[in-house]
Formats: C-alpha cells, structure tokens, sequence
C-alpha cells in the first residue's frame, strides 16, 4: 500500500512596501513642510519565516528616500534535540540629508544638506536566545554601535555628541525576558504578555556613552462578550545613569 502526503506550506518569502514619515505625525509634516514628499521614506521589507527548513528567520529591509537603509535580521535554528537554544544576529546601515540638531519651544530644528548626507548610523549584533518552554524567552544580545555626523552639526550643536565630537561609537549589552502566555498571537483574547528588559550602553572601551536603561511592558486581554475583546497595558522605561548624555 502506498500513503500519499500532500503538505502546504506558507509562502517563501513575505515582501511587502510601506510609507514612512519623518516627521511625528501629519500636522508638522502638513504645517512646517507643505506635504513635501522629500520627507518620505519607502522601505521594502523581505520576510522569510524558515529559510532552510528549521524554523530559521530571515529579516531584511531596504530603504529609499529621506532616510535611507539596509537591514538585517537572522535567527538560526534551534542548535539542541530540546530546541531550547538559538543564535541571532543583526546589521543596520543608515543614513540621512537631514539631521536633527536643536529643539527650541518644543519645536526640532533641522540642517539639511543635499550633497551629502548628514547622519550616519550603523549597527551590528548578535546574541544568544534560550527558550527554556513554550512561554518564557531569555535573550543576551552584544551590540556595536557607531554614529557620526559632519562638521556643520557639530558646529550648530557641539553637544550632539558632547565636547564638539563627530563620531561616538560604543558597545551595548542587553538582557531581555519575555513571557507570552496570550491564546492567539495575532487577535488575543485573553491572557497576558509580559516583556522586560535591561540595557548597559557603553562597557568602558571608547567612554562616548554611558547609560543604563530599563524597560518593560505589561499586556493583559480580557474577553468581554463573543466577539469583543479588550486589552489593558502598561509600559515604562528609564535610565539609572544620571549624567549628561548626547543629543
């Protein structure tokens, strides 16, 4: 006898386009700029859920216009026959015509240069994921970071990185604990998600950063009659280090 199994997968790969915006919200970018398009950034997402097979994930994104990108985001199939440890790893590479550079009553103030650009960001990392069950998550994540600007921003701004600096470069170590135990991931109705972190930037190596940050958020979802749900949440961050930091 012959057993035919026919298996469907999901789709390969998940690309999809949005909109971006430079601005915090539409009024400024209606008031200040007249709907200028030049402050718009089209990013191209690329999404691939199990890129070998192993429930390995693969994130990237490219983006034009006001600010430009390129990213990067793996994580790896799990490495033990417990499936409970998994590699990560992450690369951003940014930059931007415009810096922001002052705030005066509430307002940004901006340069902008259009032969070259102003701002320049970019990232690695990689870290280490263990997930003990179904719910809870520990992730350790190592990160270099490295910014600078050109000289007429640290002109107009010479605490934009402090002490008239164009570039501070540092290294981050993050710890994060998440515990999801909603019923759905994507509509939830009930349950509770449970995120928490702690961030040291800056391990003493180049001293251009100093900052300890902790953060977390609270999610609870309460089913109210068949077809509503409501969720309640609670989120909060703050820095322990006390000095002066960069713009």
């Amino acid at each position: 006898a012959t057993i035919a199994v026919q298996i469907k997968e999901n789709l390969m790969w998940i690309v999809y386009p949005n909109v971006d915006f430079a601005d915090n919200d539409l009024n400024v970018w209606a008031q200040r700029y007249n709907y200028s398009l030049k402050r718009i950034s089209i990013p191209i997402t690329f999404t691939h859920l199990s890129l070998t097979g192993n429930q390995d994930k693969l994130k990237a994104r490219v983006q034009f216009g006001f600010t430009r990108k390129l990213e990067f985001g793996y994580v790896s199939p799990f490495l033990d026959k417990k499936q409970t440890w998994r590699l990560s790893s992450e690369f951003l590479l940014s930059d931007d015509k415009e810096a922001r550079f002052l705030t005066i009553g509430d307002r940004d103030s901006f340069l902008r240069n259009e032969d070259q650009r102003l701002f320049n960001r970019v990232r690695l990392g990689t870290g280490a994921i263990f997930r003990p069950d179904l719910f809870d998550t520990h992730e350790l994540q190592l990160r270099y970071l490295n910014f600078s600007i050109q000289p007429e921003v640290a002109e107009a701004n010479p605490n934009f990185f402090l002490d008239g600096k164009r570039r501070q470069q540092f290294f981050a170590i993050r710890y994060q604990f998440t515990s999801d135990r909603r019923n759905y991931n994507l509509y939830p109705t009930k349950g509770y998600f449970l995120r928490l972190s702690a961030e040291k930037e800056g391990l003493g190596i180049w001293n251009d950063r100093n900052a300890f940050i902790l953060s977390g958020l609270a999610m609870k979802y309460f089913s109210i009659l068949p077809k509503w749900s409501a969720v309640t949440s609670l989120e909060g961050e703050t820095n322990l280090v006390r000095t002066q930091s960069a713009y």
